[in-house]
Order: C-alpha cells, then structure tokens, then sequence
C-alpha cells in the first residue's frame, strides 16, 4: 500500500471518530520519522527521549516530586524532567488543547472528574501496568474508580487518597443515574 492510501485510512479512521487527535498525529509524526522527514511530529516524538514535561499544582509538593522523584529519575535514565506549574484544572486543560501533540505529558491532577475531562477529550493513553512494580500496594478502590471511566484500564496512577465529590440536580438526574454512571455523569 502506497504512503499517500496509508494516510487516507488515518484521515478517515479520524474522521470516524475512531482515532483521537493526539493518536492520529501521534502516527503522523511516527510514520514521518520511519520515512526520515522532519516533520513538526518528529520533532515531538524524538523530544521525548531526551525529556519529558511534568505540570503539577507547585510549591511544597513540586519541590517534594522534584526531590524524590524526578532528580532519581534523571539520575537513572539520563531524561530530563521540566516542571510546569498551573493554578487550575480549567487552565491547565486550556493550554492543552492550545498545545501541540508530545508538548504536555504528564500532570498532577485533582481526581476522577479531571480523569474523566481528560479521557473525554481523548488525551489519555493506556497505561502498562507490569511496568507501575508498586501499583499492587495501591488500595484497590482507588484504582477501580479510574478503571470505571477507561473501560477497565489505566491512565494514570493514585498516588494519595482524597476526597473529590460531584454534585448534581436531583430534579434533572436520578440517584440511580449518578450510582450508575459515577464520574462519567
């Protein structure tokens, strides 16, 4: 099959629905570097060898990842860890959608209703949980609600326990809707 048929079938399967944004420029730039073009995708995909973007809530607890995560991670792989900071979810998913493909690629965020926002708007990826060697000592309720709204896989890793709450209007949605649904509601 030619180059030109192969992007045909990318298009539509996009088009369809049945790819994400992220997921099909993600293979755009992948197809580029396996043809060797230097396409603005490429540049994103070899960028994460050498880096990777971490935003979070800063202070105290930046400092805290920066110490006892990302330096030892550094330290181990040799990729660099960049800090960004953002003072709301609502902001931060703004610059994300504002971004480029590979230019954010992981956050620190506040519970299943972002989770759920995220896996909405097509910008989560599933996780491989064989490499997560700590993820059986995560309390099991934790993880279940995440695995609720990514049809039973993983996008991301609970690292504290908290309490988010969803409020709702009992005259537009039943109790038995809002049990059913969770944070997909």
């Amino acid at each position: 099959m030619d180059n030109s048929k192969r992007y045909e079938r990318l298009l539509e399967r996009y088009n369809n629905g049945d790819l994400s944004r992220r997921s099909f420029l993600g293979l755009i730039g992948a197809a580029g570097l396996a043809y060797g073009v230097a396409t603005p995708y490429a540049r994103h995909a070899l960028a994460a060898t050498e880096q990777v973007r971490f935003d979070g809530w800063g202070g105290v607890v930046s400092e805290a990842f920066r110490k006892y995560a990302f330096d030892p991670y550094t330290k181990k792989t040799g990729i660099k860890v960049v800090d960004g900071t953002f003072g709301s979810g609502d902001e931060y998913i703004s610059r994300i959608k504002a971004s480029q493909p590979g230019e954010y690629n992981i956050a620190h965020l506040s519970g299943v209703f972002d989770y759920a926002r995220y896996d909405n708007l097509g910008l989560t990826s599933v996780l491989n949980e064989k490499n997560i060697p700590n993820l059986e000592y995560v309390i099991p309720k934790l993880t279940n609600v995440f695995r609720k709204v990514t049809d039973g896989t993983l996008s991301c890793v609970p690292y504290d326990y908290g309490t988010t709450g969803i409020a709702y209007n009992r005259k537009h949605i039943s109790d038995e809707e809002a049990k059913e649904k969770g944070a997909k509601l």
